[in-house]
């Protein structure tokens, strides 16, 4: 999901009032900026099965990956396996 789905405004304002240890009050006001609520992002559990499916897909990429080397560095393997001829009988 991206994009402004909600009715949101761009910015606001929090304001907080609290006592202190006795009889005194603060106030603090602050600006929010609500870009992240707004162009939020969705997440995937990777227990759920969109996560699953996920996860496989980059398992079996790395498979082919390590297949198509190991099947690189195999290839000649059995001309470098094979005896050698033996000379022939004068």
């Amino acid at each position: 999901m991206v994009g402004n789905r909600t009715t949101l405004p761009d910015g606001t304002k929090a304001t907080i009032e609290y006592r202190g240890n006795r009889i005194r009050r603060f106030k603090e006001t602050f600006g929010l900026d609500l870009s992240v609520v707004k162009e939020g992002s969705d997440s995937i559990s990777s227990d759920s099965f969109p996560g699953r499916m996920k996860s496989i897909d980059g398992s079996l990429k790395d498979l082919v990956k390590h297949a198509k080397t190991t099947a690189g560095a195999a290839s000649g393997i059995e001309d470098a396996l094979a005896p050698e001829p033996e000379p022939a009988a004068e």
